[in-house]
């Protein structure tokens, strides 16, 4: 690997999104945005087949938390086990509880942080560039800065910190995980 690699990073898919709103006003484009949070996923797996990247980021709200359902699950699922490379998925406040998750597992080369911050080394421990390290949203609300929990374990390599969070939000309404740019910025 010489010491580079190529990754995909992705967050907020939200599928099953039901777009109600939308589609209370008009059906026919609630059914494209429906839609389109799968074609959404179906352009990553292409990309990343396409641009043989070494691995693949979602960092959140893959699932929309009130629409997940057996079909985007398995679909989501399908898809990942397609691309080949790991893929590392953090939860976020929209999909922090998987409802299909132990009916529907996800293929082996998906690695799901837990809610508590956990790392990998890529491509692995001995040869490692990359540590691509994440946590998962324990529940809905959380209102601490869980970006505190990150820092650099290694000045050997490139560190990737996956999470879902709030940067520098502007209002304290709907804030889940706040954090400052400048405190990501040094660790």
């Amino acid at each position: 690997m010489n010491g580079s690699f190529r990754f995909i990073h992705c967050s907020d898919l939200h599928l099953g999104c039901r777009f109600t709103g939308i589609s209370t006003d008009d059906a026919e484009l609630g059914k494209k945005m429906r839609e389109s949070t799968f074609k959404a996923l179906d352009k990553i797996v292409s990309t990343a087949k396409k641009q043989k990247v070494d691995f693949v980021i979602f960092s959140g709200d893959v699932f929309q938390s009130t629409s997940e359902t057996p079909k985007t699950r398995s679909a989501f699922a399908n898809a990942i086990s397609k691309i080949k490379v790991p893929c590392y998925i953090a939860y976020g406040n929209h999909d922090y509880r998987r409802k299909w998750e132990n009916s529907i597992p996800l293929p082996k080369n998906a690695f799901v942080f837990p809610d508590k911050l956990t790392s990998f080394s890529f491509p692995d421990d001995n040869n490692k560039v990359a540590e691509i390290s994440g946590i998962s949203f324990p529940a809905k609300n959380v209102v601490e800065d869980i970006s505190s929990q990150f820092g650099c374990n290694d000045d050997d390599c490139f560190s990737i910190a996956v999470l879902h969070c709030d940067v520098d939000s502007a209002s304290e309404d709907n804030v889940y995980a706040p954090c400052k740019l400048s405190s990501l910025k040094s660790r």
